[in-house]
């Protein structure tokens, strides 16, 4: 249980950054 949680928590994570990168390029 823990350890599914913690994945959700990093695949969260990499979709924040992905997101972020997103409106990098965006303003590039």
């Amino acid at each position: 249980q823990f350890i599914q949680s913690s994945i959700i928590t990093d695949l969260g994570k990499l979709n924040y950054l992905k997101d972020g990168l997103k409106e990098i390029l965006k303003t590039l």
